[in-house]
């Protein structure tokens, strides 16, 4: 195709190109049907469905040979089901919520809340810039972090007791509420890319948006100086906390 472009229009027919290895076996050989080594997508989606197909595409570091086999596989699964799980807790605590009328302001939430945000819009940044450098593989570190230390570990674990316990239009309730809508908002556009069909579901069950997921923007890239600084300002805490 990049012959028959440049002949016809002297033009490539793409304006960048990612190029990637071979996919290896697991133990990093060459598959073969004789060695009965060969993973087959279509398999592996009926099994596990094709978001995990897209998720280990881009937990692998595509500038080289790249590894699948069932083990890998049933890794990636168990770290999708981390991101889902997390997702689905997140959904379960906004279905109440109306952000026309129940956000807060962000200067009106707890220094919890406005770190939180502050370190889902940091994360953002990261994300857009990865994106942008098609460094993959560094989005599924990044994200997994987030969701399972930033997120799971440590806020929602933390929002337990005000989720569940404060009353549903308590002022408390509605700075955590708003907090996880806010991310969730910002979230799922910026995981389509990998995790279509998840996130196509998730946005059917978030209030206040309509359409499908695939066409909502993706977040600006902010300017991440004061949420820097505002992040900055709880090491001491984390660090007595380890």
């Amino acid at each position: 195709s990049l012959i028959t472009s440049v002949a016809v229009s002297g033009v490539a027919p793409y304006k960048e190109l990612v190029s990637a290895g071979f996919v290896m076996d697991g133990n990093g050989n060459k598959m073969s049907k004789s060695l009965g080594n060969v993973i087959v997508p279509e398999e592996v989606m009926n099994e596990l469905g094709a978001d995990i197909i897209r998720l280990w595409v881009l937990s692998v570091d595509s500038e080289s040979d790249v590894r699948i086999s069932k083990d890998i596989l049933k890794q990636i699964a168990e770290a999708y089901r981390k991101i889902r799980n997390t997702i689905r807790f997140m959904l379960s605590h906004v279905s109440d919520f109306d952000p026309s009328k129940d956000t807060v302001a962000f200067e009106d939430l707890r220094p919890v809340d406005q770190y939180m945000t502050a370190k889902f819009k940091l994360f953002a940044n990261d994300l857009l810039s990865a994106y942008d450098k098609f460094e993959f593989a560094s989005i599924y570190k990044k994200v997994i972090n987030f969701m399972t230390v930033d997120l799971s570990a440590f806020y929602l674990d933390f929002a337990k007791d005000v989720l569940y316990i404060e009353a549903p239009n308590s002022l408390p309730r509605r700075q955590m509420q708003t907090v996880i809508y806010g991310i969730l908002r910002d979230l799922l556009p910026l995981l389509t890319p990998v995790l279509l069909h998840t996130m196509e579901e998730a946005w059917k069950e978030l209030p206040g948006v309509e359409g499908f997921v695939q066409l909502a923007e993706f977040p600006q890239a902010v300017d991440g100086t004061a949420y820097q600084a505002l992040v900055d300002q709880w090491k001491l805490f984390f660090h007595v906390q380890q």
